[in-house]
């Protein structure tokens, strides 16, 4: 199952990375490339464009991870909630990465940190707080990362377009 393009509308761009620490560059979603093991959670406006909050086409998804409390209580806390997310990825270390995705996209940067906040407030309370990035990247499903573990789709809605 390709998961993430199903969270992406077709003609977007997305940016895909190797590595967390590299900048990665704007491509078509129908470029995606499975292996790549970072993907930043909304589309941005133009093919080269970077992961600049001020880049952003969309602000529909927004993720919520849980470096700090056990994986078995991250797992709870996906089930209890599961009907709002709409993707979740095991990064094959110490979290679940959970994407929600909202029909009605905030305008701005501020409006995004608001509405995430009031995400993380209903749902997700215990998640990072640095999540509230409208560019922040998450794991690929089913990719594998550099030192080795293979990151594992959890869960994902179906695709509701092309």
């Amino acid at each position: 199952m390709n998961a993430i393009p199903c969270i992406f509308n077709a003609g977007e761009y997305i940016i895909q990375q190797d590595i967390v620490e590299t900048r990665g560059y704007a491509i078509p979603v129908s470029q995606w490339d499975k292996a790549k093991p970072f993907f930043a959670i909304n589309p941005v406006q133009r093919h080269g464009d970077n992961r600049k909050g001020e880049n952003t086409a969309a602000m529909r998804n927004f993720l919520f991870e849980f470096d700090t409390i056990p994986l078995e209580k991250q797992k709870s806390i996906f089930k209890k909630h599961k009907d709002v997310v709409s993707m979740a990825t095991y990064s094959g270390g110490k979290s679940i990465h959970m994407i929600v995705q909202i029909a009605d996209c905030p305008a701005d940067k501020d409006q995004y940190r608001y509405v995430w906040k009031l995400l993380k407030e209903k749902y997700f309370p215990l998640a990072d707080r640095q999540c509230n990035d409208c560019l922040r990247l998450s794991q690929t499903p089913e990719a594998e990362r550099d030192n080795g573990k293979r990151q594992v789709l959890v869960f994902a809605r179906l695709c509701k377009h092309s």
